[in-house]
């Protein structure tokens, strides 16, 4: 994964499965023959998976595999697809995309771990499945924020008075 090329060249790819599984997820449940889709799907599962795995990215690589499972049972007809399965499998192609190097805000690995759980549990027959989200930042209200105390001003250094100086001001006595 040091090698920027071959990481140029497994982003472009993936990237390329990603947005090809995304939209075939949003098609799934209204397809007239979702087989044909799924098969496609699981393709883009395992191209994922392939990809991962020549680029050490583990999380990635169980992530695509777990998800590769379901997309397998689901093409088996083991399970329909279900609006919740959909929805788990958009939120892995969301966490793979924003699990691979070069991403601006990656994601926590935990987060992938409770994916593959999710996507295990609905293989073992979950219904409906939760769909792990990630948990969004929450900004910081200004009136919130803590600013330092200005550090104490160091006594040894003589501090500047200020003096009042009265004048008494005569008038000469008139003549």
């Amino acid at each position: 994964a040091e090698d920027p090329e071959l990481l140029a060249t497994f982003r472009a790819e993936v990237e390329d499965r990603l947005a090809s599984l995304s939209a075939g997820l949003l098609q799934l449940e209204n397809h007239p023959s979702p087989k044909q889709l799924v098969a496609s799907l699981f393709r883009d599962a395992h191209t994922v998976k392939g990809s991962a795995r020549m680029m050490g990215l583990q999380g990635v690589l169980d992530t695509a595999h777990a998800a590769e499972d379901l997309l397998g049972a689901i093409r088996d007809g083991r399970f329909q697809a279900r609006r919740d399965l959909v929805d788990l499998l958009l939120a892995t192609v969301d966490g793979i995309s924003r699990s691979i190097p070069g991403v601006a805000a990656p994601i926590p690995g935990e987060h992938l771990a409770a994916l593959i759980e999710a996507l295990r549990g609905a293989i073992a027959g979950d219904d409906p499945v939760s769909v792990p989200r990630l948990a969004e930042p929450v900004p910081v209200a200004a009136s919130a924020v803590v600013f330092p105390a200005p550090p104490p001003k160091q006594e040894s250094e003589p501090q500047p008075t200020t003096a009042v100086i009265v004048q008494s001001i005569t008038t000469p006595p008139s003549p």
